[in-house]
């Protein structure tokens, strides 16, 4: 891996750059789980470098803390759920979804025993991590879908997935939405599985990137590196399976039998839950403002094209055919 580091630093540097001329691009994200490798590979194996971008990956704990960090200018992007960007932006943030490398969602639906389907969860308490974060959304949408409405379940703030596990586990909750990767240890625990991503809430995007305006006004030739960068690592990280997972355990500091990076990356695969392409598939985004209008989030009226900007990522595009 450091070859494949020292080769596109020596080879790739856009415009003749050196290791001093890189420009800074500070991008954000989720406290990661055993998908890390996916999300730091641009970073931490020199395809940032190599479109000239020093690229630096902040996490914190949801996705709401990403869009104020966004918003107040102290990231120039960041990847998550288009949940609270889009509440945001028809609020008139401007904020805007540039592309979408996560088109599919992996949660799974977890209950206590005696629970055995969504709709027997109404007068429970089901636990969540950060209001409007992509597996909060799954949840409540999960539950809107099988005829309950937020009012008839009772919401605890959980957590991790490992923190909403044990909480199911000792039953302070009644149930919760983990990514699929933690499915054979709830499993072991007895859990219930009520539903899944494949069964509802399915149109429901993962991730997208977003940036400001501002920035599509005067840094588009940086994001479209930046973009480019994502796009070869994704590209990358896809078809090597041992160097995803040896990031992913560095950066979360997982034992190295530990099973959540395999297991992402075999999910990731086997369903094709990343677009390497990092189609902006509008239908999806169309879906989704529907239901944050079903779930309150929004008055009808919005229109979720005005969200949507694909500029940077069809340059994006241009960069990899080209070899850059």
């Amino acid at each position: 891996m450091k070859r494949l580091a020292a080769y596109l630093l020596a080879t790739l540097l856009p415009f003749g750059a050196g290791a001093t001329d890189l420009q800074p691009w500070r991008n954000g994200t989720v406290t990661p789980t055993g998908d890390a490798g996916f999300l730091f590979m641009a970073e931490k194996h020199g395809f940032a470098a190599a479109q000239g971008i020093a690229l630096t990956t902040t996490t914190v704990r949801g996705d709401p803390l990403l869009l104020k960090a966004l918003i107040a200018d102290q990231l120039d992007s960041y990847e998550g759920s288009p949940g609270s960007p889009m509440t945001a932006a028809t609020r008139g943030a401007e904020v805007r979804a540039v592309a979408c490398h996560w088109p599919k969602q992996n949660y799974d639906f977890w209950a206590k025993k005696g629970l055995a389907k969504v709709s027997d969860l109404k007068g429970h308490q089901v636990g969540v991590s950060a209001p409007g974060s992509s597996p909060d959304l799954f949840v409540r949408t999960a539950l809107l879908e099988s005829g309950i409405t937020a009012n008839q379940v009772s919401f605890v703030a959980a957590g991790t997935p490992t923190e909403l596990l044990n909480s199911l586990g000792a039953n302070v909750i009644d149930a919760a939405a983990t990514p699929n990767e933690y499915r054979a240890r709830a499993t072991s625990m007895g859990l219930a599985l009520l539903t899944t991503s494949e069964e509802s809430a399915t149109p429901f995007l993962r991730r997208c990137f977003y940036v400001s305006t501002d920035t599509l006004a005067k840094r588009m030739d940086l994001l479209a590196r930046f973009l480019a960068a994502e796009m070869n690592a994704y590209a990358y990280a896809l078809s090597h399976r041992d160097e995803m997972m040896a990031l992913s355990r560095e950066m979360t500091h997982a034992p190295a039998d530990a099973p959540e990076p395999g297991l992402a990356f075999d999910d990731a695969v086997s369903r094709h839950t990343i677009d390497p392409s990092f189609a902006l598939p509008m239908d999806k985004f169309v879906w989704l403002n529907e239901i944050l209008v079903k779930l309150g989030n929004f008055a009808p009226g919005y229109d979720p094209h005005k969200f949507v900007d694909g500029r940077a990522v069809e340059m994006a595009r241009a960069i990899v055919a080209k070899g850059n």
